[in-house]
């Protein structure tokens, strides 16, 4: 449910503010102070709608940072206990796995040697059981995929165009007055109000 707010004040002092400011000509002394005035006023209603906007919405964040400081160790344990019947399931998986490639090696060694038949080593490589990716159990299922993960092994041997320059440190030193290989510091105009 959202509170109530009264929000047409705010919206009758914009709109009559963009009127003028769209009737608004630049070309004299007394032009440029009417230009200021109207974006000081505007400042000031924009810091109202801010207040306004922060008495609101201040008590729900702190109640929505109470309700999850609440429920993230909660979470937390829960979710480690997954991981760890992940990371358990999988080495019963990855043993199972190494078991059926170690038994269909040793038939094709048997075969190899002449101590089976080749039609015996066929059946029993058939025979081997293999590993599911997926296993169903009553209440869900849980399934074994392999994705590729990249590793940055050594950051040093990057190329240029994989480096991310660190933007705020390099604007806080320039700015302190360190001269820095590929960047300059230049004065550009603005206005404030």
């Amino acid at each position: 449910m959202q509170p109530k707010v009264d929000l047409k004040v705010y919206d009758q002092k914009t709109e009559k503010a963009q009127q003028v400011e769209f009737e608004m000509l630049v070309l004299t002394s007394e032009d440029e102070t009417k230009a200021i005035e109207l974006a000081n006023n505007l400042n000031l209603l924009a810091k109202a709608i801010e207040e306004k906007k922060t008495s609101i919405t201040k008590p729900m964040n702190e109640a929505l940072k109470n309700v999850r400081e609440l429920f993230k160790p909660r979470e937390e344990k829960v979710q480690s206990i997954i991981d760890s019947l992940k990371r358990k399931v999988l080495e019963f998986k990855q043993t199972e796995r190494a078991k059926a490639e170690k038994e269909k090696a040793d038939i094709e060694k048997k075969a190899e040697a002449g101590r089976i038949k080749p039609e015996t080593a066929i059946r029993k490589m058939g025979e081997v059981k293999e590993v599911e990716k997926t296993t169903h159990t009553d209440s869900g299922k849980m399934t074994v995929k392999k994705r590729k993960v990249v590793k940055i092994i050594n950051p040093e041997l990057l190329p240029k165009e994989y480096l991310i320059p660190d933007e705020a440190k390099i604007k806080k030193v320039a700015l302190a007055g360190v001269e820095i290989p590929g960047v300059v510091v230049e004065e550009v105009e603005e206005m404030s109000f």
